[in-house]
């Protein structure tokens, strides 16, 4: 899938698809999440994220690898990424608490921070959402938020996704149609860095342009 910046027309992310199920009693896959500009890609500011769908049927965070920071971040147990069910409203969220480690990509053998983090999920709105051609899609929003304590450092995330059924989806299941991410950094309590990404789906497998449709009830 292709995803648009709506603040830079220059700029896009492609997600690739799962790759082959990795070695072990659990299913895994790999997800890399290339940005381009100007049709070229832009290694640092890309990232692999390593995924595992636990028992219970909830997908799964195993690590991720940013080349801005130019580190991987794991998680233990895996940070849940889209419960198998999941309950609107935030007074009824999914929570889980997990360990996070640190290590440069230049050197995975050494830990360059760890802590410990919680993570809440839940349906937070049915909305009708409009992509970069014009297309309006029904679309279900699920917002996280995780909260880290790494050494002097507290990180808070907020990832807004929006899910929507999209004629090329196969099965007419429903795909991630936007994404907002915002996060804050303070180090010893003061700010020291914000920010924010947003993406719009452009194209969907095969570099067909997307087209909406009404998508069934959420559970």
């Amino acid at each position: 899938a292709t995803y648009a910046d709506p603040a830079d027309a220059s700029r896009k992310l492609v997600v690739s698809r799962p790759r082959a199920a990795e070695a072990g009693a659990v299913e895994g896959w790999r997800v890399e999440r290339r940005v381009e500009r100007a049709g070229k890609p832009v290694r640092e500011q890309g990232a692999v994220q390593s995924f595992r769908r636990l028992a219970d049927g909830t997908v799964a965070l195993v690590s991720t690898d940013e080349f801005a920071d130019g580190v991987r971040t794991e998680f233990d147990p895996p940070m849940p990424a889209l419960p198998a069910e999941i309950a609107s409203g935030e007074d009824r969220a999914t929570t889980a608490a997990f360990g996070m480690v640190v290590r440069p990509l230049a050197n995975l053998s050494r830990v360059q921070t760890s802590g410990e983090a919680t993570i809440r999920i839940w349906l937070a709105d049915r909305q009708v959402r409009t992509l970069p051609g014009g297309q309006r899609v029904d679309a279900i929003l699920i917002r996280s938020v995780l909260s880290a304590k790494l050494g002097s450092a507290q990180v808070t995330s907020t990832t807004d996704m929006w899910y929507g059924v999209v004629s090329s989806a196969p099965g007419g299941s429903r795909v991630l149609i936007e994404e907002h991410r915002t996060e804050k950094v303070t180090v010893f309590g003061l700010p020291f860095r914000s920010a924010e990404q947003r993406w719009l789906l452009a194209e969907l497998g095969g570099g067909k342009l997307v087209e909406a449709v009404s998508p069934g009830p959420a559970r």
